[in-house]
């Protein structure tokens, strides 16, 4: 069912932001907890003598509790047998410091991975229950092949969902794409067995806090095994609270309880990620749900990690693409604009090059700012609203010198002509170039009105997530139509060719 709101309010926003804050004090690396479906034991490097487990190690090896904290790891004979499975087979990461195998261990399928803090002079052995699950070299063959040959981001994402459903046989596929604001969009989704779609639908950037994504960044797979089961303590002794050790490269490192609450609201058990890269950017995600607790062997999740990676290529393949047809086609334009832009009344007094400038990014009007004075054509904010563009133009540090916002009036904190509701900005050393485009009213649709948290718990003052994911419809104001990864690259091949043009050496004019 859809529900119609106007823009969420300034009261709103102010709540999310402070739960947003509270997730963000979380420090996920340090959660003192592992899910239940595995256990760590935390050896050291100097003397590889046991330094912690989890409380229910010895569901694993028997001979393994936390009463034995201090021992040497070789007295224990179960750990000296799954030490012996990791050098014998499995594969190893490219730094060298992580180890991964799927063996079968007295009478079960375990997954082990043996990863290495050199810093902090320990070594973590984790293991997971997991299934004996298997994946056809031909299989994964033909969906690296889909991925590869696709031939644009729509038949990239389509494929990419197919791959992870078929090799993963989870229950639901997502592939998320992070929009510059860090709310995401679902662009392709694969699925059987939920009833909810979520195709096309936006999630708040609260959804998924910046710490969240700093872990993704570091991690290449996030698995979930069971959001229902309740965590267990590593522990450094029998009746010991919570140790805070590094657990960040545990595969089986238990996440917050918002997160936990925040998968069973959507009726979610099991859940396995992939980042996806663009670069060193968090692009998106591939989220693969299930309804019932599932943990894949590493085997499978190394597969995942690869098709990632291959998509990621893809990416950069298609951002390469573009980069060179927005080079081709400009050529003529950039030579003219640029020819004159310094100028400005000769520019202005060029009917044909002021439309096609202003056009060039679907804008209706352009500034520039020589390093002393702004310089403008068509519909623009007034100075004061240009004298901000400035300040954070020129305070940016981002890789390519582009800002593309199509909120003005809450990107700079003040009230702007509807004539320049978005804009895109290029630095160019000490000077600003940007183009405006007028408001557009629309309507963006959403998995759930994008400000219903459940609050703070009363009793435990944990996070509540929404529970529902329900489409809900915004009515949007004060926003242009958004700026394409496209017009983002418009902005790249400006800023490139103005600085070629001038021999700008540095930032500065």
């Amino acid at each position: 069912m859809s529900v119609t709101s106007q823009t969420v309010n300034s009261a709103h926003d102010q709540f999310s932001s402070e739960l947003v804050d509270r997730c963000n004090q979380i420090d996920l690396r340090r959660i003192g907890s592992v899910q239940p479906h595995g256990a760590v034991i935390v050896i050291s490097a100097d003397d590889r003598r046991v330094m912690a487990v989890s409380a229910q190690v010895d569901r694993f090896i028997e001979e393994l509790s936390p009463s034995r904290c201090g021992c040497a790891a070789s007295e224990v004979l179960g750990l000296n047998e799954l030490f012996g499975a990791l050098g014998d087979g499995g594969y190893q990461d490219s730094t060298g410091s992580s180890r991964r195998v799927d063996t079968f261990f007295r009478g079960r399928w375990l997954s082990v991975s043996l990863d290495e803090d050199t810093p902090a002079g320990w070594l973590l052995l984790t293991i997971e229950l997991s299934e004996d699950a298997r994946v056809a070299p031909g299989v994964v063959a033909r969906h690296q092949a889909a991925i590869v040959e696709s031939s644009d981001a729509t038949n990239l994402w389509r494929e990419a969902v197919r791959a992870f459903a078929d090799i993963t046989q989870f229950d639901r596929v997502l592939l998320y794409r992070f929009l510059p604001d860090w709310s995401g969009e679902v662009v392709a989704e694969e699925c059987l067995g939920f009833p909810e779609r979520y195709l096309h639908l936006r999630f708040p950037a609260s959804d998924l806090p910046s710490s969240a994504r700093a872990m993704y960044r570091s991690s290449r797979v996030r698995s979930i095994g069971d959001s229902f089961a309740d965590p267990v303590p590593v522990i450094a002794q029998e009746g010991g609270g919570g140790v805070q050790f590094d657990l960040s490269a545990s595969p089986a490192r238990s996440v917050a309880e918002t997160h936990r609450v925040y998968l069973r609201n959507m009726g979610v058990s099991a859940s396995v990620s992939f980042p996806i890269q663009r670069g060193s950017d968090l692009w998106g995600l591939i989220a693969c749900h299930h309804r019932s607790p599932r943990v894949l062997p590493h085997h499978v999740r190394q597969i995942g990690i690869e098709l990632a990676g291959l998509i990621s290529s893809q990416l950069l393949g298609f951002d390469a693409a573009i980069r060179m047809e927005v080079i081709h086609n400009s050529a003529h334009l950039l030579d003219r604009a640029l020819g004159k832009i310094l100028d400005f009344d000769a520019l202005r007094s060029d009917d044909d090059l002021k439309s096609r400038l202003m056009s060039w990014c679907d804008g209706e009007g352009f500034a520039f700012f020589d390093g002393t004075d702004w310089r403008s054509i068509g519909a623009v904010p007034d100075e004061m609203a240009l004298m901000a563009v400035r300040d954070i133009a020129l305070a940016d540090r981002s890789a390519d010198g582009v800002i593309a916002v199509d909120d003005l009036s809450r990107f700079l904190g003040m009230e702007v002509p509807s004539s320049a509701a978005g804009m895109l900005a290029v630095v160019v050393g000490g000077g600003v170039c940007a183009w405006f485009r007028p408001e557009v009213t629309g309507q963006i649709a959403w998995a759930g009105k994008p400000d219903a948290w459940g609050g703070i718990g009363p009793e435990d003052g944990l996070l509540r997530p929404r529970h529902s994911f329900s489409r809900w419809v915004e009515e949007r104001r004060g926003h242009s139509a958004p700026w394409t990864e496209f017009d983002r690259h418009k902005g790249v091949v400006w800023r490139a060719a103005f600085v070629r043009r001038f021999s700008i050496p540095s930032a500065t004019w």
